[in-house]
């Protein structure tokens, strides 16, 4: 049902003239190929959203980058998640969504196992992970929840259990973040 509102705010926005419209559909186009599984498409409408984002030079390109680096983690191509990880931190403008870069960041470096990396990435981003009882930011949670996956990935217990009170609480409002790689409930 995502896919078909997608496509039909895409041809809106083309027939009404409306380029941030269009862009704002492909966006939508992104968001409902990650569920079919098929990393193909997905990776496909990533770069397309790309494409769009930059093409209206938006700094929202940069969670194009948090798409692609997914697609990579899911295909094992870790220095290339690294990468576009990279380019949508240097994008990423400060909002509700910060973290996002940072999150593929840390994941891709956990399923290289990196941990010298990783720690200096925590210990980088801690202060900005939410604590018990904060109601997060958008990006803040799906940080967290990349956190709790990254660190499960790592063996780090401890660090996992210390977030996943934060990730928990927030199950029922969102069960997984829109780019795909992390889930709350591990």
């Amino acid at each position: 049902e995502g896919t078909r509102y997608a496509a039909e705010a895409i041809e809106l926005g083309r027939r009404l003239g409306h380029r941030s419209g269009e862009v704002l559909g492909v966006r939508g186009m992104v968001m409902s190929r990650i569920w079919t599984g098929d990393v193909e498409m997905f990776e496909r409408a990533a770069r397309d959203d790309l494409e769009a984002f930059v093409g209206i030079e938006s700094p929202w390109a940069s969670q194009s980058h948090v798409g692609i680096a997914s697609a990579m983690i899911f295909r094992g191509d870790l220095d290339a998640a690294i990468d576009h990880a990279q380019q949508a931190i240097e994008l990423e403008p400060m909002s509700a969504f910060s973290g996002m870069g940072w999150s593929r960041a840390f994941l891709a470096h956990a399923w290289r196992g990196d941990n010298a990396e990783c720690r200096r990435l925590l210990d980088a981003q801690r202060p900005a992970l939410p604590g018990p009882g904060e109601r997060p930011s958008v990006g803040s949670l799906w940080t967290a929840m990349a956190t709790v996956q990254g660190c499960a990935v790592l063996g780090w217990w401890d660090e996992a259990a210390a977030l996943y009170p934060v990730v928990a609480v927030e199950v029922e409002n969102q069960p997984a973040d829109l780019y795909g790689v992390t889930l709350p409930a591990l």
